[in-house]
């Protein structure tokens, strides 16, 4: 059996920082957003996460030019611990997410120009370029160009 990935989820801590980043920066399109909460706590999201007392402030959905859909999750309850400062790529429980783009050197311009934080300049792997870039809840994001047919 040939399992597909539908869509991904950040807990995010501000919203609108992270729509700047994913949206506006790297382009992706609202799909859905519930608009500002906080919700009711709902027993449906207790069971399914295996919390007690879930709220959510916000979610919204974003398309990303094919099927994919990432999800950013603002919560309200319980209270979110902070993503650790310090985990490296080789730390277990790490975790990154790559998009390609159709222009990825004009975005990799238009990052730095929003003063977006990278982990290195673009690398040449030889068939591709890759970079890693920080989103606004330090969540590893790498790019590369979108391969050829």
């Amino acid at each position: 059996m040939l399992l597909k990935e539908t869509h991904g989820a950040i807990s995010v801590k501000d919203m609108d920082k992270s729509l700047a980043f994913y949206r506006d920066l790297l382009g992706m399109k609202v799909r859905r957003d519930s608009g500002p909460g906080p919700r009711p706590p709902d027993p449906f999201m207790d069971k399914l996460f295996g919390l007690s007392g879930v709220s959510l402030h916000r979610v919204v959905q974003l398309e990303t030019g094919d099927a994919y859909v990432l999800e950013l999750i603002q919560w309200h309850a319980p209270t979110p611990r902070p993503f650790p400062t310090e985990m490296r790529p080789c730390d277990l429980g790490f975790r990154s997410q790559c998009f390609y783009d159709t222009d990825s050197d004009s975005l990799y311009q238009r990052l730095k120009t929003a003063g977006v934080r990278f982990i290195s300049e673009p690398v040449d792997a030889g068939r591709w370029k890759s970079v890693f870039v920080l989103d606004p809840d330090g969540n590893w994001i790498e790019i590369r160009p979108a391969p050829k047919p």
